[in-house]
């Protein structure tokens, strides 16, 4: 339901009933429409959008201070990102990356070296990106930020690259496979099923804010991103690192 609010009803109920039950709502709550995305802002009424900080050409390193954690705080941290593209290519090129680097990422700088008890790989959205999909490099520990950057980076020519270098085709079979399962899994409770939709709808909620066009949700991304890493082959990976 739009118009002063966003309703999302899953479960036993049709469509007119699921209708009935968000009119009932929209009626109880002090909600009014704001200004559409497609249309132009009027007078005094500004559309709110996500930008994205350009970053400087060259190498720098960012330090963040709280107050409240205190002068005796030994711990720093420092995050590297990847960036990989946009689109279900780039997701499913990321989700291989995480699961081919995030075991040898936590063993090198956790296990052996003992950097830090923060130690993680993971992938990433950066809201307002025109290439959003990125691979996130983490670490916490009381070593000084320069130095905890430098091994970043160094993680990322050194073990990363041999391990993109050394990647077969038998090994990306491997490394998909269970990530197209986790992604075609039937959702076994009403509240993940509700969760999925909910978050395609803020999604797509969040890009029609930014692009000031209204954007359908897409209800088989997940199938689509399935798609993705079935058809995804070594020489791809190879070539985006």
């Amino acid at each position: 339901a739009r118009g002063g609010g966003e309703f999302l009803v899953e479960g036993n109920l049709d469509e007119r009933e699921a209708k009935t039950l968000a009119s009932a709502f929209t009626a109880a709550l002090p909600l009014r429409p704001g200004p559409r995305v497609t249309d132009a802002a009027g007078p005094g009424v500004t559309v709110p959008t996500p930008r994205g900080l350009a970053l400087p050409r060259d190498r720098v390193t960012l330090r963040l201070g709280a107050e409240e954690i205190g002068p005796d705080e030994l711990n720093s941290a420092a995050e590297l990102l990847v960036n990989v593209g946009s689109g279900p290519r780039a997701v499913a090129l990321a989700a291989v990356l995480v699961a081919l680097l995030k075991p040898i990422f936590f063993d090198a700088l956790r296990t052996k070296e003992q950097l830090g008890y923060v130690v993680q790989l993971g992938q990433r959205v950066l809201t307002g990106a025109s290439r959003p999909v990125a691979l996130v490099l983490l670490v916490q520990g009381e070593s000084d930020p320069a130095a905890l950057t430098r091994r970043l980076r160094r993680f990322v020519a050194g073990e990363a690259t041999a391990a993109v270098n050394a990647l077969d085709a038998a090994a990306l079979t491997a490394l998909v496979a269970p990530l197209v399962s986790q992604k075609l899994e039937p959702d076994r409770r009403m509240s993940e099923r509700a969760g999925r939709h909910w978050e395609e709808l803020r999604r797509t909620g969040d890009a029609a804010i930014e692009r000031k066009a209204a954007i359908e949700p897409i209800w088989t991304r997940r199938y689509e991103a399935a798609q993705a890493l079935r058809e995804l082959r070594v020489v791809e990976v190879r070539d985006f690192w």
